[in-house]
């Protein structure tokens, strides 16, 4: 029971005080300084949260204790992912990390406020909270990829020559790995597998057999992502399939602290699984594994342990396996008599023939009054020998796979732009072997070196992937603007920028009028001319370096105007002329003669500065001329009808008189 104390109260009470001891400086026992016991886990026990006691020291694992130093040093990197437009579910927990490894899980609370998840790319998000210790923190974080899905990891089984389609059409996995672009993360995505392709002829012989598949993007309204799956068929083998993850194991009765599971440990000298009590010893008891699936099973071993000087081990024993129908079926010749000539721990073999089976159990006759130990129980079953591909199923460059990939093919190109090398990551055909990436770098000239080695530790094959790097080259066009446009006669410049930065000072310029280049113009700087009116004008800019290719860019085209023409001044107005001098009256005309009809004549002077006219009248007498008074003369037309009128008029008076 625990107890809440100050120091003080401690040192006065001897149960509340431990004496620490060890022989390694890495594990201590505790006793207690009044009962002089060791605090211990009883029974073994290894689950979480379980209950201690204090017992007779006896130097057992359970009485071993560690001191663990409490100082948060950081927590265990978490990623998860969501579409844009919709906010991550974040885990409810982070793990604390401390100098002796990971602690236990505790809450925490994140802080999400103002984080926007409209846009793909990388959101990381704080959260805070308290370890187990007491400790407050505020310093733990989620990375969220924003995005869909876009690619899916090739994933493999292994199997053996003859197996039956359905078997591995049922081994088949539910999901496989799927990235967002070059992301390190991985998420589970479920597939479907396409067999229609595949019949049991192709498993008839070692080899690699290609299964197509449609993965579910974590998008909904993405479609299916591709998934290949690749069934290796090797030459059959008979391996130990007991440990095997899909195998779960169950007996009828456990002594605590000595679970069933320690049987199928791969230790095979260990104090296992035991069916101790302490009075009215056990009669029997059955030890069950089912194996997760049909296999094909030859044997099953035994091995059991001596618990001091007793013989802990069954008289006999029967063996059964359970077919497909479900049937349990005892092994020939059942039961087993367990005999240890010397008395030592025996090894129990029984023979089944390779029948199918799904599970197999043993039921243990104990001898009278003693209770029994098994340490390791061995399952043989027909198996996938060692895999022996090295090939890769897939390389991808930043997220995208090479194009034209095929395992068959070791050596590969692919261009680049600018001094950042991309990311490369390859996957095997066989996802047990192993994949080594040597990356590129500057001073390997950007050839990266990927090495696959198979299962079987000796079928090697190296792939080289060389980045031919580009100079990366922008160029921007500026000038001054007249009346919001560039025109003729404006000087225009570029802006070069370069990756590697040192290729601009070597860059070389050429001028474009509407993407044709204008002869003469490769200097940085360029002022329109007449021809560049109502075009556009661009900057084609061309830079290299050492170990790149050169690298060749197009500013944006501005459009070009024509010059402004200066507006024309006025002048002063003139000065007016001076107004003329009026003319002098005219002298009377001579009076026409009488008689024949033809007219008179007579003439009038002239003012200074004005005209005169005069004109005989047709069919009368003369008529006297009229004086300018320095106004603008009449037409002559006008003025010959206005004396033409005139005379008429004089020679009608005339006649009138005369008569």
């Amino acid at each position: 029971m625990l107890r809440d104390q100050t120091p003080e109260q401690a040192a006065a009470d001897r149960s509340s005080q431990w004496i620490l001891t060890t022989s390694t400086g890495a594990s201590w026992s505790l006793v207690n300084a009044q009962t002089a016991t060791a605090l211990e886990v009883p029974g073994q026990s290894t689950d979480e949260g379980a209950p201690v006691n204090v017992y007779q020291s006896n130097n057992g694992a359970n009485q071993a204790w560690g001191f663990r130093d409490t100082a948060l040093q950081g927590f265990e990197p978490i990623t998860v992912n969501t579409v844009a437009g919709v906010a991550p579910v974040l885990p409810a927990t982070v793990t604390p990390i401390y100098g002796s490894g990971a602690g236990i899980a505790v809450p925490v609370s994140w802080n999400t406020e103002g984080l926007d998840w409209s846009t793909p790319g990388t959101v990381t998000v704080t959260g805070s909270g308290t370890d187990a210790f007491g400790t407050a923190f505020d310093s733990a974080s989620v990375t969220v990829e924003v995005g869909g899905f876009t690619s899916t990891d090739p994933v493999s089984l292994t199997t053996y020559e003859g197996v039956e389609l359905q078997s591995v059409i049922d081994a088949a996995p539910a999901t496989v790995p799927a990235r967002i672009g070059a992301s390190s993360t991985s998420y589970d995505a479920a597939v479907t597998w396409d067999f229609s392709g595949v019949t049991s002829a192709d498993l008839m012989s070692a080899g690699v057999v290609t299964v197509p598949g449609e993965a579910v993007s974590n998008d909904p309204g993405a479609p299916a992502l591709p998934a290949t799956l690749s069934v290796i068929v090797t030459v059959p083998g008979s391996s130990n399939v007991a440990p095997d993850a899909a195998t779960t194991a169950s007996a009828t009765f456990t002594e605590p602290g000595y679970s069933v599971d320690a049987t199928r440990n791969r230790v095979l000298d260990d104090k296992g699984w035991s069916n101790w009590v302490s009075s009215s010893k056990r009669e029997s008891d059955t030890l069950s594994y089912d194996l997760g699936s049909v296999k094909t099973v030859d044997s099953v071993t035994l091995r059991f342990w001596k618990d001091g000087t007793s013989e802990t081990w069954p008289t006999s024993l029967t063996v059964e396996y359970r077919t497909p129908a479900g049937d349990w079926v005892a092994a020939p010749d059942a039961p087993t008599a367990v005999v240890s000539p010397d008395g030592t721990a025996p090894v129990v073999d029984v023979a089944l023939g390779g029948v199918q089976a799904s599970a197999v159990r043993a039921t243990l006759t104990a001898k009278p009054n003693t209770h029994m130990i098994v340490s390791e129980v061995e399952i043989y079953a027909t198996s996938a020998g060692v895999s022996t591909v090295s090939q890769l199923a897939r390389l991808a460059v930043d997220g995208v796979a090479i194009e034209g990939f095929d395992p068959a093919t070791t050596a590969y190109t692919v261009p680049s732009s600018g001094s950042r090398i991309p990311v490369l990551q390859a996957f095997a055909v066989d996802t047990d072997a192993t994949v080594a990436i040597d990356p590129a770098t500057d001073a390997n000239g950007a050839v990266a070196t990927v090495t696959v080695t198979a299962p079987d530790g000796v079928s090697v094959t190296s792939y080289t992937v060389r980045f031919d790097r580009a100079v990366a080259v922008s160029a921007v066009v500026s000038g001054t603007q007249v009346d919001g446009a560039y025109r003729v006669g404006s000087p225009l410049s570029v802006v070069v920028t370069t990756d590697p930065a040192a290729a601009a000072a070597a860059a070389s310029v050429q001028w474009m009028r509407d993407g044709a280049p204008i002869a003469g113009a490769t200097s940085p700087g360029y002022t329109p001319v007449a021809d560049d009116a109502e075009h556009a004008v661009s900057a084609r800019v061309t830079a290299g370096a050492d170990g790149y290719r050169a690298g060749t860019t197009d500013s944006a085209a501005v459009a070009i105007a024509a010059a402004v023409v200066p507006p024309v001044t006025p002048g002063d107005p003139g000065t007016p002329g001076d107004p003329g001098t009026p003319g002098t009256p005219g002298s009377p005309g001579t009076p026409g003669a009488p008689g024949d009809g033809s007219g008179g004549s007579g003439s009038g002077g002239a003012g200074s500065g004005g005209t005169r006219s005069g004109s005989a009248g047709s069919g009368g007498s003369g008529s006297g001329g009229l004086a300018s008074t320095g106004a603008e003369p009449l037409p002559l037309v006008a003025g010959g009808l206005l004396a033409l009128l005139l005379g008429g008029l004089a020679l009608g008076l005339r006649r009138h008189r005369r008569a």
